[in-house]
């Protein structure tokens, strides 16, 4: 086992000094093919490591036993390859499931594919498909948001978050009881480092208020009417219109 972690490691040093190398070369044309030659090596260095990885390092998760309708998953109750950032390294094409009812990612031990659920207080943010998540820490001035996972929709002044959540409904028709996964969403905006829950135009003139007839004209001219639909969007819009406004 020493021997192997000595070969990974100099596997790895040789990535990067090829990288190092193709860096200088390219120098005076851009950054691009460093760029790319430094993400693979880092998967494959994350790849070698394997279950030796510092990311294996949370407590065994258990699964949910047969009897519920739907999955306490987001998206999906398959895994899905993710980026995260977790206890201060990058991880790349990592499969997870994100578990919405217990709120904690979930990754496969690769030795005997047990399932372990990683540390949240370690996890800084993680990435499936074009969805960045961010965890926030609330604070005694935080009174709307607790601490957990929220997806970052607009990463500006004004940072537009959104919660995913899932809950068990018991359901009974006769003799018959069903436990239904159901899932819930929450919108949040950070305004002078506070969190204010949000759900639509009115929510979010009252959290801008030092701007509000601005933006009541910007939402009129363009035509912005929060359906549902385009609510998310449109939230977005404002909060970014908001951001210029606040220059």
């Amino acid at each position: 086992m020493k021997n192997y972690g000595i070969r990974v490691f100099i596997a790895a040093f040789a990535q990067v000094i090829f990288v190092c190398s193709i860096y200088a070369q390219n120098s005076n044309q851009g950054s691009s093919p460093a760029t790319l030659a430094l993400t693979n090596s880092k998967l494959n260095y994350n790849n070698q490591i394997d279950y030796q990885s510092r990311l294996f390092n949370g407590v065994k998760y258990v699964e949910y036993e047969a009897g519920f309708t739907g999955n306490a998953y987001y998206q999906s109750g398959e895994f899905q390859n993710a980026n995260l950032h977790y206890d201060g390294v990058d991880f790349y094409g990592v499969p997870i499931l994100y578990d919405l009812y217990k709120q904690m990612v979930v990754v496969k031990y690769p030795a005997d594919q047990a399932y372990m659920s990683l540390i949240n207080a370690k996890l800084d943010k993680f990435a499936i498909g074009n969805h960045t998540f961010i965890r926030i820490d609330a604070d005694s001035k935080q009174k709307d948001i607790e601490s957990g996972f929220y997806e970052l929709l607009y990463d500006g002044r004004s940072e537009f978050v959104k919660k995913y959540v899932k809950d068990i409904q018991v359901e009974k028709s006769g003799l018959n009881i069903k436990n239904v996964f159901n899932e819930h969403t929450g919108y949040y905006l950070l305004k002078d480092g506070i969190y204010y829950p949000v759900s639509g135009k009115r929510s979010m003139l009252s959290v801008f208020k030092d701007k509000r007839k601005d933006l009541e004209a910007y939402i009129k001219s363009n035509k912005l009417d929060f359906g549902d639909n385009q609510e998310e969007g449109d939230m977005i819009k404002v909060a970014a219109y908001y951001d210029q406004l606040s220059k």
